[in-house]
């Protein structure tokens, strides 16, 4: 979810591999951005925590001699015999410790944890030009472990946006005073809707942006999605001299976007990787960008908007009810 920007990615495959890279409004001296186009395994993710252990594989083989020796009488082979050794040292990796996670389990139509999220309410566009009025009433757990966040549009309801009658409803939910993290693995599983407007994000944002403004505390967009562009979804990054129109994005396609796929990044003082179902995406360094506003803790923000900047303009596909459905979002220490 960015901040007051517009933006039309430009795409450009290169290599035998189908590697593309997507540089947004940042010359390519300043920032290469590259990633795969692998996506998703074509299964639901599981839930479970990153891999605990890697194997580091070592491999060594002694070579293998053969001599012959022969006489005008009497003919004589020697072959050295030579065992293929192989062996293996395994490094154990200490797992992740887990800071903060929110499973949606409860009742269904119960409101997410109050002691983990707050409500944000408005029609004013979220510096986006986003068509929805988000309130209270559109994000609930379904009973079956997930948060379902959901659109529709609404007609006569007294609701007032910043170009008049409100057309659309949602819900937007933030961690803002209650979470924030500096550094980790911050990760979502989710399915996403099949709208043509619809912008559903998970995002993250400095603390301190009311007292420096954005985009000066930064922003890390952990997955976004635009309806219309059916099974591609994006990671960004937003700083001073990189943000809005100008944001450094990187987007991976998956298999099915209204099917289960963990999205993730792993922060670090130097690094933000992001990865989608296990398989790395892009990655951007402290050196790639002009400015580096990261080292600051950011609280998380998930929602679901109509339209605006990225979302583009409704159609019919999104007059009817829309669901971002979550199963999980966990938060790592990777130290």
């Amino acid at each position: 979810m960015r901040l007051g920007r517009s933006r039309s990615p430009r795409v450009r495959t290169i290599g035998p591999s189908g590697a593309v890279i997507v540089i947004v409004g940042v010359a390519a001296s300043t920032v290469l951005v590259t990633f795969g186009r692998g996506g998703g395994t074509g299964a639901p993710a599981t839930a479970a925590a990153p891999d605990a252990q890697r194997p580091v594989s070592t491999t060594s083989v002694t070579s293998v001699t053969s001599t012959t020796s022969t006489t005008s009488t009497t003919s004589v082979t020697s072959t050295t015999s030579v065992t293929s050794t192989t062996s293996t040292t395994s490094t154990t990796v200490s797992p992740p410790v887990l800071l903060w996670a929110d499973e949606f389990d409860g009742a269904a139509d119960q409101v997410p944890d109050p002691a983990r999220w707050r409500f944000e309410i408005g029609g004013h566009g979220w510096g986006n030009a986003q068509l929805e009025f988000t309130d209270d009433a559109h994000a609930r757990l379904d009973g079956h472990g997930h948060l379902a966040i959901t659109s529709e549009p609404v007609f006569g309801a007294g609701l007032e946006c910043w170009y008049g009658p409100c057309r659309f409803v949602s819900s937007r939910l933030t961690t803002d005073g209650l979470f924030a993290q500096q550094y980790g693995r911050i990760e979502v599983r989710a399915s996403l809707p099949r709208g043509d407007a619809t912008w559903p994000a998970f995002w993250m944002l400095g603390v301190d942006r009311a007292e420096i403004g954005w985009p000066a505390s930064g922003e890390i967009d952990v997955l976004e999605h635009v309806g219309r562009r059916g099974d591609e979804v994006y990671g960004a990054l937003h700083g001073p001299g990189y943000s809005g129109g100008d944001a450094v994005v990187g987007s991976t396609i998956v298999d099915d976007v209204t099917s289960f796929h963990v999205s993730a990044v792993e922060w670090t003082a130097d690094a933000i990787e992001w990865s989608v179902d296990g398989h790395p995406s892009h990655r951007v360094e402290r050196g790639d960008v002009p400015s580096w506003p990261f080292d600051r803790p950011f609280h998380l923000v998930v929602n679901l908007a109509i339209g605006g900047t990225l979302g583009g303009d409704p159609t019919e596909a999104d007059l009817q009810p829309h669901s971002f459905v979550i199963d999980h979002i966990r938060v790592y220490d990777l130290d």
